[in-house]
């Protein structure tokens, strides 16, 4: 089965991404588009193109999960440059969830048109990750910083009606979305209308009120420790003060810098679990469809709930503060900090609450609760209240050196044995991924 469907009809070759079940923009997908537009650039009997995609949506973007596909060439902000420079009129006729890449590829189209039940959104920032194809520089020059900020920082998603109202999209349409695609094609190119580029376009709004607009929403992302809105922020600045072509460049180097930070790798690692988590752990209530603890994730974050009060416990008979065993816990999440500290450090603190909660994560593993550390990370960070934005104990403990760890637990268990190094964690420390690798190990 072909990924691109193409053919010319009455002078509209006519498009379609056909990769179900969501059209996915995969290297082999990006590979066969690119195909079809450079089959379209040597052919003079195309007036416009339509570009629409099969099944339940137009595109939800790359797999963000696979983030090694995203490199390879033809990269998605070549085939949206590709797209761009198409010397004849490219209309995306959209519907369903277009995420990510896939509303990325539409804004590089000239025109774009949806059915009543599109919804665009950009949620890359909930995955520690900011957009590589070229959002942060189109999505203001067509809708304004506003909605750019709350769509890109904030993650919201934008329906059909409100992206109209907002210049994301030129029209909304009911019926088969390919055949008004196709008849919006065809007036585009009887009227002789021209290609329309959305980098041509300048930022909106124009000037001071732009950069206003940029320290406002930067002093609220001081006050929070997620990095990818900074970052964001960072290249809609850039979109008003560098070219287009440099804009592009400055997004990719801030990708890739959110990128290569832990706390991106924590958030995609959750991601990436809790799209696949028993119903036994996590379940959505059938009434409210509200996430719940399933009946087995009780049981684990009871088991964690219990280490951590044991671990309060010995660590106050050792004559650390309340107080600093509070600061310790907000640092990771499980509770509000308190104005004032003392006794030791957060750090140290910090460390042997981490501790208790890998011990007993471990021994939860080790006793068939979840199948992997990545599951048991999942039920503390929604359970338990851990940091979403760490990843969970164990990603924590993975991240700061679990080899560390466990030679400090060897140490307090002589105190409770709520710091007992459980033999899975003897085993993890031996592979450079910790339990993750020891998982994958045992799976394999």
């Amino acid at each position: 089965m072909k990924l691109v469907k193409f053919r010319i009809s009455d002078g509209i070759a006519v498009v379609a991404l056909e990769s179900g079940p969501v059209n996915a923009l995969t290297h082999p997908v990006r590979d066969a588009l690119s195909d079809v537009f450079h089959r379209i650039a040597n052919r003079d009997d195309v007036r416009a193109v339509s570009l629409t995609g099969e099944g339940v949506t137009f595109s939800a973007g790359a797999d963000l999960r696979d983030t090694s596909d995203v490199s390879k060439s033809p990269t998605l902000n070549e085939i949206c440059e590709q797209i761009e420079n198409c010397s004849v009129p490219v209309v995306a006729g959209l519907h369903g969830s277009v995420l990510s890449g896939g509303f990325e590829l539409a804004m590089a189209c000239h025109y774009r048109i949806a059915s009543p039940d599109t919804h665009l959104a950009m949620p890359e920032v909930t995955l520690g990750m900011i957009p590589t194809g070229g959002a942060t520089q189109r999505l203001p020059r067509l809708a304004g910083l506003g909605v750019a900020m709350d769509m890109l920082i904030q993650g919201k998603p934008i329906g059909a009606e409100a992206a109209k109202k907002a210049s994301v999209i030129d029209g909304v349409i009911n019926g088969n979305v390919q055949a008004g695609t196709i008849r919006f094609a065809q007036a585009i190119a009887e009227a002789g209308k021209p290609v329309r580029r959305t980098s041509d376009l300048p930022v909106k709004p124009d000037g001071r009120s732009y950069f206003a607009s940029i320290k406002t929403r930067r002093a609220v992302a001081a006050t929070s420790p997620l990095i990818a809105p900074k970052a964001i922020l960072d290249a809609l600045e850039a979109a008003a003060m560098m070219p287009f072509d440099i804009g592009l460049s400055f997004e990719q180097g801030r990708a890739e810098d959110v990128m290569s930070d832990p706390q991106s790798a924590a958030l995609r690692r959750l991601f990436a679990v809790e799209r696949r988590l028993s119903d036994s752990l996590i379940a959505r209530d059938p009434e409210t469809r509200k996430r719940i603890l399933g009946p087995t994730g009780q049981k684990v974050v009871e088991r964690l709930q219990r280490a951590l009060e044991t671990a309060q416990t010995a660590m106050q008979q050792a004559g650390i503060s309340e107080i600093s065993i509070q600061n310790a816990m907000a640092s990771l999440g499980l509770t509000s900090p308190v104005d004032r500290e003392s006794g030791p450090g957060n750090g140290a603190v910090a460390d042997q609450v981490l501790g208790a909660l890998v011990a007993e994560g471990g021994r939860i593993i080790q006793d068939g609760l979840v199948n992997r550390a990545a599951e048991l990370d999942a039920v503390a960070v929604f359970g338990l209240g851990f940091s979403r934005w760490l990843g969970g104990p164990i990603q924590v403990a993975q991240t700061r050196g679990l080899l560390h760890l466990r030679n400090q637990m060897r140490d307090w268990q002589q105190h409770s044995p709520v710091w007992a190094v459980p033999p899975m964690m003897e085993e993890a420390v031996k592979y450079a991924s910790g339990f993750d690798g020891l998982v994958l190990k045992r799976a394999s």
